[in-house]
């Protein structure tokens, strides 16, 4: 057996090289066990500067408590800082400030598992001095690397399975996968639930993810959820929106030119990677639920923004697909690949865009077209 390579090169890193040249700091954000840690390790090393982490309570407590003898002890010997779990600190924003324009000549590189405004405290001291990137898991083709000899079906359905943590690709076997997607699961509990949101019973957001996975894909009734987890409409709402911010939940906003004919406020619900739904399914997610979710992530993962479509007859279409305020396409993922009359309708209501219908077999070779699409 082909053993997998250990590091594999990231597509991101073109980017992350080149704001390297820039002198904000640079804030590289995305889910937990994204692979954030091994590449900026791997960024540090090639590149001879220096990596702490704020889950070392003593360099965190530095940092918050004596930001000059902080500086003294980690950034003066290095032009290049990488602080890795950034979201712990409680003056992050204030005194990332301090730093940045007092020592002009210095790059800093900051990580976090949370959306921005959660990675940085005080993120309001920081307006044009910061640079944000996403940092996903991985995609189809960063697969197909630890992955060279699978077909394009094998591809799919490792991806459909376990979806893109690095992690689980490297492991020997799917037991070993299921197990760390079990522990990123479990992990998402321990630190992101109590330690960020301060909950002790977790078991309220435990019960509103089952709800969640069981209606990937759906439309959101705050209401219906708040009686069906017993948690109040407005701790729905707070959890949803921390969920989403800790990139576990996708919520997809509707698409809608025509507030009469058209639903204009319920979100439908998405899980940032498959390999998490499925684990909390048990793996037994309907291959129609698995399709949408490989589209939604390989959407994302490119940079698009997705919206869906649905009018007052319950009629709907999944994505709409979004890139710099302008829709690109609509998707309809169908596994059968057959026009339906919800596909014919948005046809008809957008003569303008583009839509397609989607399938397992054809996924990654759309997804390639639109990719080399924006490229161009």
């Amino acid at each position: 057996m082909v053993e997998k390579p250990i590091f594999i090169k990231r597509k991101i890193d073109t980017k992350i090289q080149e704001y390297l040249k820039l002198p904000e700091i640079l804030a590289i954000v995305g889910p937990r066990q994204a692979g954030k840690t091994t590449y900026l390790e791997h960024l540090i090393s090639e590149k001879g500067g220096k990596f702490l982490s704020f889950e070392d309570v003593d360099t965190l407590n530095l940092f918050n408590n004596d930001i000059k003898k902080f500086i003294d002890t980690h950034l003066l010997s290095t032009d290049l800082l990488c602080i890795d779990e950034f979201q712990y600190a409680k003056v992050g924003g204030k005194n990332l400030k301090y730093i940045f324009d007092t020592y002009k000549n210095k790059k800093i590189i900051i990580s976090g598992s949370s959306a921005i405004d959660i990675t940085i405290h005080a993120l309001k001291y920081l307006v044009g001095r910061v640079i944000i990137v996403n940092f996903w898991p991985f995609d189809k083709d960063e697969i197909r690397t630890a992955f060279p000899n699978f077909t394009e079906k094998e591809l799919y359905d490792y991806y459909a399975t376990y979806g893109g943590y690095p992690r689980v690709a490297i492991a020997s076997n799917n037991e070993e996968r299921k197990v760390i997607l079990k522990n990123i699961y479990n992990t998402y509990f321990l630190r992101e639930v109590k330690d960020i949101l301060g909950l002790v019973d977790e078991y309220k957001i435990q019960k509103l993810l089952i709800y969640l996975a069981q209606s990937v894909g759906s439309n959101i009734n705050y209401s219906k959820l708040a009686n069906a987890c017993e948690i109040n409409e407005r701790d729905v709402r707070k959890y949803l929106e921390f969920m989403s911010k800790t990139f576990v939940v996708y919520l997809v906003m509707p698409f809608f030119t025509n507030k009469l004919k058209e639903i204009v406020k319920q979100p439908k619900t998405y899980f940032f990677d498959v390999g998490f739904l499925n684990h909390i399914l048990s793996y037994e997610v309907s291959a129609g639920k698995k399709l949408e979710q490989v589209i939604l992530m390989e959407l994302i993962k490119i940079g698009f923004d997705i919206k869906y479509w649905r009018d007052k007859r319950n009629r709907e279409i999944d994505f709409v697909v979004y890139k710099d305020n302008k829709v690109i396409t609509a998707i309809e993922s169908k596994s059968s690949g057959r026009y339906t009359e919800s596909f014919n309708a948005f046809r008809k209501s957008y003569t303008d865009i583009t839509a397609r219908v989607i399938t397992e077999d054809t996924v990654f070779m759309v997804v390639d077209d639109l990719k080399n699409n924006i490229s161009r």
